[in-house]
């Protein structure tokens, strides 16, 4: 019980930083030039905990129709931050673990 709280508590301060990560890589990419499309592997690789999130709400509450802007809702929005929390505190939760079995076995 107390793993699973420490890495809901771990989960919330990983997804702030990386929220201010990704805002300094994207000012940081928009000053060097790098191409800002969808399909650069450096951005997929940054909105990875993200998408998470729309896949969470998509799952819940399916869409009727394919509707344009339809991320900017502040439903999608709120998925996206519960989903990124998520993200984070089952990596640390499987950080805890691995680390628990670690110290157990030495």
């Amino acid at each position: 019980m107390k793993r699973i709280l420490l890495s809901f508590c771990l989960g919330i301060p990983l997804s702030l930083l990386y929220v201010l990560f990704v805002i300094l890589s994207m000012g940081i990419a928009r000053q060097l030039n790098f191409s800002r499309d969808a399909n650069a592997w450096w951005f997929q690789a940054l909105d990875f905990p993200l998408e998470w999130g729309g896949r969470l709400l998509v799952f819940f509450f399916p869409p009727d129709h394919e509707k344009v802007f339809a991320l900017l809702h502040g439903r999608a929005i709120l998925a996206d931050i519960v989903g990124c929390i998520l993200f984070f505190s089952v990596l640390g939760y499987l950080f805890l673990w691995w680390r628990s079995r670690r110290v157990r076995l030495a």
